[in-house]
């Protein structure tokens, strides 16, 4: 890099050091915001954890205003104390409950110390107390760090991928936020401070990230989700949100936020439109099954909360299951988002959600099953609970779910020991595949597939038939017994082994005969699949071979007569032979001429190393001989096809070949042509070109002329090229009226393939004339070169 000199080098040099210092101090910021982050994340979860184990969750929910109890949560410490609804708050901490401000607001009992209840004419005195049982560490301490532990787990595998898109970025935001929001709300329930506040923070904001996130996600594929100033005005209104709620002079209540449930389920709400939206837009392309996870993810993480909780406690006031039951299934939703950024990393999971319905519709009949047997059994004591027998059933349910897709995930990881013959019947059916690509007889695909069938089935025979229908010679009853079974191509077994069609034409048939292996092995689920594979790839390639040669007979039918050859059929094998010779010069191009410049190359890295002149020497010899095959490749190559010399026009390539001619020949060659019209069709160049290079190539080698005359004309859109040199002439008669695509012979197929016709005659005083003619496919007015006396002469 320092071997530049002058100014300009210098400048290079600082501009480079300059980005690589910027990329440094990003890095920087980027790790240092991290950790910092993670710092606060780790210090909120102490904290929450220090409110759920040091402050009591009374859960006792009163007539707003008023002393009469409506409700008690599960899992709380009026649940443990006995409280049922009905009672009577007498006092709070010896005041009377009115005087509390969340009573007086919310009806709901804060923090307190001691409560005094009438029940009936019962007084109770009861000090409130932090005693967590084990469901309440489970749903208020366990769930949430699972919560957390999966967000912050995701974080740390982003920020070691060292992703620096824009939409991961959003998503980590999106992560820090979300991530111990559980564990706010445990600690909110209890009225912490910190809580309070955060708690709104997140729901506003967490909802605002998660559209700015998907708008990211979704322009890396020129999709627009949301609009620029549509998510700044979300960001705009969740400030004010939070500003308003922060500043509040008492806020004393966990279970309420009006303003920022409202502006969530409204955000939520405008998301899911915008996704179905663009869902429509992108039904028909592979892009929809993005749209797919997402929904799959929310209705998963969302489905149990609106179902059974919320919707619920809309229609009847009260719900199914308590809502601690819906926080588990929460996981799903950073779990789904992180497969979107990160889905080259992880396994396709369209196959998974596809399988989805199947799986429910299992799960959902095991879970019936297991109610049935247990309502059978315990009939007594589950008929009077049946939260706990609708409990039962979700969670078996999903264990259900679960269950299928492991196996699904074992069977996959253990695959080689449930199935050991997999591998080697997926090895054979390429090993066929393969060998099928090279043959061109059926006599071989018949050993490949009678090879294959007895190394994989339990066959000890197997033998390729042709039966014939009767009438038709042959053996008529296995035709008939065939035709009488149904299922024409099929497989049928009987005592001795099973048949197979293999191709059908006409009055016969081919057919895959095999004898079991004694004694008599059926074939297993595994090898009727493979089989079934293996057989339709045989009858493929059958039908193929079939075809190309009764094709060959056809073509070889009409070789001694060319009369019988249409127009069509010639110009169909000309456009078979250029591409074949255009895929041969590309193969020669990319493979022996760039590897023997590699070699080169690399003879030129060695000879700079070496100090023994005499190795030098033969290098430099072996170099120079290489560099002249690469040469006499390229020579080559350009008669094969001149892509470069089409490329840029026909008069070009003209120019080139004659150019090359009159180096190489021992004649002088004398031109007349004219400029080629514009909007010549790719086939009428092709000709032009190839008969110029036909008759030029056998003007070398077989005619012995010391001058030759080339001229070519446009008229009335027609072209005309008349060849005469002074040489031996031929005899038009021995000419053969074969297929061949080169010599005088393919020059007359290819001008009759185009509807023209071919002259060749015998030039005064000696040598040979040629004129060929034929209309142009040109589609666009032109004018023509004039008739110009085109004559036999020169």
């Amino acid at each position: 890099m320092w071997r530049f000199t002058g100014r300009s080098g210098h400048h290079f040099i600082f501009q480079f050091n300059k980005s690589h210092s910027m990329d440094v101090r990003e890095n920087l910021l980027k790790r240092a915001a991290f950790f910092v982050g993670l710092c606060l994340t780790l210090l909120l979860t102490v904290h929450f954890t220090e409110s759920i184990l040091n402050r009591p969750y009374v859960g006792v929910y009163t007539q707003i205003g008023g002393t009469t109890v409506v409700s008690v949560a599960p899992y709380s410490w009026g649940e443990a104390a006995g409280i049922r609804p009905g009672d009577r708050v007498l006092s709070i901490d010896r005041e009377a409950p009115e005087e509390s401000a969340s009573v007086r607001k919310y009806g709901v009992i804060g923090q307190a110390k001691e409560i005094e209840v009438r029940r009936g004419s019962a007084l109770l005195r009861l000090n409130v107390e932090n005693s967590l049982s084990k469901k309440a560490v489970l749903f208020y301490l366990i769930i949430p760090y699972t919560f957390l532990l999966v967000c912050f787990s995701a974080l740390c595998f982003l920020f070691a991928r060292k992703e620096r898109s824009r939409a991961v970025k959003l998503l980590t935001a999106f992560l820090f936020i979300v991530g111990p929001i559980l564990l706010e709300m445990s600690a909110n329930a209890r009225h912490d401070a910190w809580s309070l506040r955060l708690t709104g923070f997140s729901l506003v904001f967490a909802f605002i990230l998660l559209v700015h996130f998907l708008k990211a996600y979704f322009a890396r594929f020129g999709f627009i989700l949301a609009s620029g100033p549509f998510i700044a005005c979300l960001y705009m209104i969740g400030t004010m949100i939070v500003v308003g709620s922060a500043l509040q002079a008492q806020r004393e209540v966990s279970a309420y936020y009006p303003q920022e449930l409202i502006f969530s389920v409204f955000v939520f709400g405008i998301l899911c439109l915008q996704l179905i939206r663009l869902y429509i837009r992108i039904k028909e392309t592979e892009y929809r099954h993005l749209i797919e996870i997402l929904f799959a993810g929310f209705f998963l993480a969302a489905f149990p909360f609106v179902i059974f909780y919320a919707l619920p406690n809309m229609l009847f006031g009260t719900s199914l299951i308590p809502v601690e039951w819906t926080t588990p299934v929460i996981i799903i939703l950073p779990l789904t988002l992180c497969f979107l950024v990160l889905s080259d990393s992880f396994i396709d999971m369209t196959f998974y959600i596809g399988r989805f319905s199947y799986y429910s519709l299992l799960s959902f009949t095991m879970t019936v099953l297991v109610l049935l047997t247990g309502l059978t059994v315990m009939h007594e004591s589950l008929v009077g609970n049946p939260k706990y027998v609708l409990g039962v059933g979700i969670l078996t349910f999903c264990a259900g779910l679960l269950a299928l897709y492991e196996k699904d995930f074992l069977d996959s990881r253990l695959k080689r020991l449930i199935d050991p013959k997999e591998k080697k019947r997926r090895d054979e059916l390429n090993r066929f595949l393969q060998g099928a690509q090279a043959e061109y007889t059926m006599e071989h695909i018949e050993i490949m597939l009678r090879r294959a069938v007895m190394s994989q089935l339990p066959v000890g025979q197997a033998d390729v038939v042709t039966v014939k229908k009767q009438g038709a010679g042959g053996q008529s009853k296995t035709y008939d017994r065939l035709k009488q079974t149904g299922g024409i191509p099929g497989i049928w077994k009987n005592e001795d082994g099973f048949t197979a069609v293999l191709h059908e034409h006409g009055d016969t048939k081919t057919l895959l005969k095999t004898r079991w292996v004694r004694p008599r092995t059926l074939l297993s689920l595994e090898d009727r699949m493979w089989l079934e594979t293996l057989l339709s790839y045989a009858r493929v390639v059958a039908e193929n071979l079939y075809k190309s040669e009764r094709l060959i007979q056809a073509l070889g039918s009409l070789e001694a007569d060319r009369r019988k050859m249409s127009a069509s059929m010639n110009r169909f094998l000309f456009k078979v032979a250029e591409t074949e010779r255009r895929q041969l010069a590309g193969d020669l191009h990319d493979t022996n001429v760039q590897d023997q410049l590699a070699i080169a190359m690399a003879i030129d890295l060695e000879r700079g190393r070496l100090h023994d002149l005499a190795a030098c020497r033969l290098l430099a010899y072996t170099r120079e001989r290489i560099l002249d095959n690469v040469d006499e490749l390229r020579r080559i190559i350009r008669s094969y096809y001149p892509a470069a010399a089409l490329k840029a026009g026909p008069d070009h390539a003209l120019a080139i070949l004659f150019d090359r001619i009159r180096l190489n020949a021992g004649f002088y060659l004398e031109t007349d042509l004219v400029s080629v019209p514009a909007g010549l069709p790719e086939e009428d160049a092709l000709c032009i070109y190839r008969i110029c290079q036909e008759l030029l190539t056998n003007a070398m080698k077989h005619s012995g002329a010391r001058h030759v005359w080339l001229k070519l004309r446009f008229v009335r859109r027609h072209c005309r090229l008349i060849y005469r040199d002074d040489g031996k002439g031929v005899n038009a008669a021995q000419i053969s009226p074969s297929f061949s695509t080169t010599g005088l012979a393919g020059i007359i197929s290819r001008v009759e393939g185009l509807a023209g016709h071919v002259t060749l005659a015998a030039a005064r005083p000696h040598g040979l004339l040629v004129d060929a003619a034929w209309p142009l496919q040109i589609k666009q007015s032109w004018k023509g070169s004039g008739e110009n006396d085109i004559d036999s002469g020169r």
